[in-house]
């Protein structure tokens, strides 16, 4: 009798606050006084399911509702939290100094994710006020705000703060080294001479099968001793100066896989990667000849072949930005050299209009969209990394030449500036890719190649996208070339799409969540 006395006077009170519009942190405090009564009852009583049946128009709890009343399909999010790409249903928070572990509690019951707190947590009262934002923005958004972190398993989230996590980190780092350090070493010597990769160069890295297989785009070059990594095609390649043929390195090919092999060693640390990017290195400052074209002003060569004439101005600026790279990443001065050789060369063959010839060696000077952008991107990432003011300037007249130039009046991009031939088609799938990766990399710099941007991501979705997923090649005087060839287009296509993918969640990450969801937190 005594308590069923005491659960009516809880709910009477419970009744009383929502009718009255009190917060949240209110609502949670009348009904711990009644609760109080009878200190059996948790601390969080006023806030389960029991109470509170199912999310509808009415809100589950005071302040907190989901934005959709569609349950079953959010119970099933909580598995899919901490995915790539994954954006949740929409929740409503408007809470005012109420305690971490109730809103957690509330986001476990209407998604399904479950959280362990871990014993660094102390009390963390937080005063939240979001209307239709994605439930895993605000978590992650709420988390930051505190100093906390989650390490995900599963729908098992286990909440520590972010110090704690960055210790443990740092510990398990340690582990990982020691384990490698420890292991047994063996040095093997391979002898290659532009080998196909099948298998070689997964033995060479250290590998079980990451690059092995006949369908690899990867070739291995090998100097005296075996000592370093070079890519090219599997494939022949005709060109005006003859046939290159397959599996010959390429000195526009390789400062790809060593950017891969940079972003992954920074992500894990792990040596076999260091070896790689070291050994990548060696191959583009030894294997490549350079032409003195003045006083320290060198092209550099397209391949390894001792008779490979130089003069291609992309290629100079590939291998300029790899040396420039290596020397930055493996703090080894002896790269600079060469690459400000070939800096001042693509600088010295900048025309007075800002433009750039394919080639200077007087034969194949016409001026083309994606051989453009190669040029921007190489001077791009050089000056982030050093900082050049001469890089800067180039960049400048160069984007200028080809916002102009390099587009119709429609805004979308055409093949050439300057024609070296009679061609019969209007546009090119890889000048489109080529744009949005030069376009990412200079977002918010020049507001005109934004707007371009920006109107070839509208034209490409509505008449280059295909439904099986791939991309028409090529808009000719009459139709389309509609053969999904991998070289070079949709590769790229593909590329392009997800670096801008990856700078649209990162601009909404640190610029849009900030101005949506407004966090006081008091300590």
């Amino acid at each position: 009798m005594l308590n069923q006395f005491r659960k009516i006077a809880a709910v009477k009170t419970c009744a009383l606050a929502c009718i009255a519009g009190l917060t949240l942190n209110t609502f949670a405090i009348a009904s711990i006084s009644s609760a109080s009564v009878d200190k059996s009852v948790p601390r969080s009583s006023s806030m389960t399911r029991e109470q509170n049946p199912s999310p509808s128009s009415t809100p589950a709890r005071p302040g907190m509702s989901p934005a959709k009343d569609n349950q079953a399909k959010q119970a099933d999010q909580g598995r899919q939290y901490g995915q790539s790409g994954f954006v949740g249903e929409p929740i409503n928070l408007n809470v005012v100094n109420a305690d971490i572990r109730d809103i957690l509690n509330y986001i476990t019951e209407q998604y399904g994710i479950n959280f362990v707190i871990d014993s660094s947590v102390g009390a963390v009262p937080v005063t939240v006020n979001v209307q239709d934002v994605p439930w895993n923005y605000a978590l992650d958004a709420l988390l930051h705000a505190n100093k906390l972190g989650a390490e995900v398993s599963g729908n098992i989230l286990r909440v520590a703060t972010s110090e704690t996590l960055a210790k443990e980190a740092d510990t398990q780092k340690v582990i990982s080294d020691a384990r490698l350090d420890n292991s047994q070493l063996v040095t093997e010597f391979l002898r290659l001479n532009y080998a196909r990769a099948s298998g070689t160069l997964a033995q060479a890295a250290g590998s079980t099968g990451g690059f092995s297989g006949g369908a690899t785009n990867l070739s291995f070059s090998g100097g005296a001793g075996g000592d370093a990594h070079g890519w090219g095609y599997p494939f022949n390649w005709q060109t005006r100066n003859g046939c290159i043929t397959e599996g010959t390195p390429l000195i526009t090919t390789v400062p790809y896989v060593y950017e891969a092999f940079s972003q992954v060693y920074r992500i894990d640390k792990n040596r076999r990667w260091r070896r790689i990017m070291e050994s990548t290195a060696r191959h583009a400052l030894t294997q490549y000849r350079d032409i003195e074209t003045a006083p320290d002003t060198a092209s550099c060569a397209y391949t390894p072949a001792a008779d490979d004439p130089g003069g291609v101005v992309n290629a100079s600026a590939y291998r300029t930005f790899l040396l420039s790279k290596a020397a930055v990443d493996l703090s080894d001065s002896r790269y600079l050299d060469a690459a400000n050789r070939n800096l001042n060369f693509v600088l010295a063959s900048q025309d007075a209009d800002g433009s750039w010839p394919y080639s200077t060696d007087g034969r194949r000077g016409f001026v083309d969209h994606f051989h453009t952008c190669f040029v921007l991107k190489a001077l791009t990432k050089i000056e982030r990394l050093t900082g050049s003011p001469r890089c800067t300037e180039a960049i400048e007249r160069g984007v200028d030449y080809y916002v102009t130039n390099l587009f119709d009046g429609e805004g979308l991009p055409i093949p050439f500036s300057r024609r070296p031939r009679l061609t019969v088609y209007r546009r090119e799938l890889y000048d489109y890719a080529e744009c949005l990766n030069l376009a990412v990399l200079l977002n918010g710099r020049f507001p005109a190649l934004d707007q371009r941007m920006s109107t070839l991501v509208r034209d490409l979705l509505v008449r280059w996208h295909k439904p099986d997923g791939s991309f028409r090649s090529r808009e000719l005087l009459l139709g389309w070339d509609n053969v999904p060839m991998h070289r070079w287009a949709q590769s790229q296509m593909f590329r392009s799409l997800c670096l801008l993918l990856s700078r649209t969640r990162q601009v909404s990450e640190d610029a849009r969540l900030p101005s949506m969801i407004a966090l006081n937190t008091r300590g």
